[in-house]
C-alpha cells in the first residue's frame, strides 16, 4: 500500500482516538532535524508542526549555488539526527561536509529518494556535464507530496513516540498540496501563452506542471555573470521570439535584466525558487508557489486573470 495512503489512514485512525499530545513533551523528545533550503524546510516543518522545529541552514535570500558553510552550520550538522538536502547538483557546499560532519545522521538526499520524479537538466551545468538531474524538484507539487510522505516515514522511524502526530500532520499537508496541484493544473489550461525567458533554468518542474516551456535563459550558471556576446544573443532572441516576459530572481542582480529588455517590448517579472523574503515555516511553500503562479499569470496573461 502506498505510504501516502497509509499516512491518510493512520491520520484518520489517530484522530478517531481523540488522543492529544503535549506540545512541550513532544518538543523535548523531537530529534534535531536539519534542512538546507526554505521550501524543503517548509514541507518538513509541516510534518513536524507541534512536535519540533527543523533547523534551516540557508535563508531564502541566499543562493545555494554560492553558499559557503559556516561554523555554526557545521555544528548543527554534527549534532543532527536527520538531514534533508536536495543533492550535490544544488547544495555543492555539502558534498564533502556531510561525510565529515554528519556520519551519525540519517541523511536524506532527495534526488535519490523514492517517489521523486526527476527531470534531466536542460543545459550544461557548472562543469559542462549534461547528464545530471535538474535539482529544483520541489517546484513540482507532486514531488512535494512525496517529500512530505518521506519525511513522515523518516521522522516516525527516528522518533516513534511521535509517529502518529507526524502522520496526522502529513495527511493535513498532503490534502493542502492536493488543492494546490488542482490550482496549478487549472492555471494555464486555456491554451498557449506568449514566449518567455528565465534568468536561469530553475523552473522546469513548475513549467511542466503548468504546460509551459521557457524559450531561453539569460545565464547557464547563476553564480557567473554572462558575457557580452551571450547577452547580445539573448537580447536578439528575446526580440526574435517576441517574448512577453523575462523573469528575474530575487537572489540575483536585477539591473542585468532591466538592461537586457530595454527597447525589446518585453516586460519584467520575478520568479522565486527559494522563498526570498518569506517567513520560514510550514506556510512558506504554499506562499512561494502562489506567488510564482501569480507572477506568471500577471506577466503572461494579465493582472487579475492568472
Amino acid at each position: 500500500m502506498p505510504r501516502k495512503l497509509l499516512a491518510h489512514l493512520a491520520a484518520q485512525a489517530f484522530l478517531a482516538t481523540g488522543i492529544s499530545l503535549s506540545g512541550v513533551n513532544a518538543q523535548a523528545a523531537s530529534p534535531l532535524v536539519v534542512t538546507t533550503i526554505p521550501p524543503i524546510h517548509s514541507l518538513v516543518a509541516g510534518v513536524m508542526e507541534g512536535i519540533g522545529v527543523p533547523h534551516l541552514l540557508l535563508s531564502g535570500a541566499v543562493s545555494p549555488h554560492s553558499y559557503a558553510l559556516r561554523p555554526s552550520a557545521a555544528h548543527r550538522l554534527q549534532n543532527a539526527r536527520v538531514i534533508f538536502w536536495v543533492g550535490p547538483a544544488l547544495e555543492g557546499f555539502l558534498s564533502r561536509s556531510l561525510a565529515a560532519l554528519a556520519g551519525k545522521a540519517h541523511v536524506v538526499m532527495l534526488t535519490r529518494a523514492p517517489g521523486i520524479t526527476l527531470l534531466p537538466a536542460r543545459g550544461r551545468d557548472h562543469g559542462g556535464a549534461t547528464n545530471r538531474p535538474d535539482p529544483h524538484l520541489w517546484l513540482d507539487p507532486g514531488n512535494a507530496q512525496s517529500i512530505v510522505a518521506l519525511a513522515a516515514d523518516v521522522l516516525a522511524d527516528e522518533n516513534p513516540q511521535n509517529a502518529r502526530a507526524y502522520w496526522r500532520n502529513a495527511a493535513r499537508v498532503t490534502a493542502r498540496l492536493d488543492t494546490l496541484t488542482k490550482r496549478v493544473k487549472a492555471r494555464f489550461a486555456r491554451g498557449a501563452v506568449a514566449p518567455f525567458f528565465l534568468f536561469h533554468d530553475a523552473f522546469q518542474y513548475l513549467e511542466r506542471a503548468l504546460g509551459l516551456s521557457a524559450a531561453g535563459f539569460v545565464t547557464v550558471a547563476p553564480d557567473r555573470p554572462p558575457g557580452a556576446r551571450h547577452l547580445g544573443d539573448i537580447r536578439a532572441a528575446i526580440t526574435g521570439f517576441g517574448a512577453a516576459c523575462v523573469f528575474s530572481e530575487p537572489q540575483f542582480e536585477p539591473r542585468l535584466i532591466s538592461a537586457l529588455v530595454e527597447g525589446t517590448g518585453a516586460r519584467i517579472g520575478v520568479l522565486d525558487a527559494l522563498g526570498s523574503g518569506l517567513k520560514a515555516g510550514p506556510g512558506l511553500y504554499f506562499q512561494l508557489m502562489e506567488s510564482n503562479l501569480r507572477a506568471l499569470g500577471d506577466c503572461l496573461i494579465g493582472p487579475g486573470d492568472g
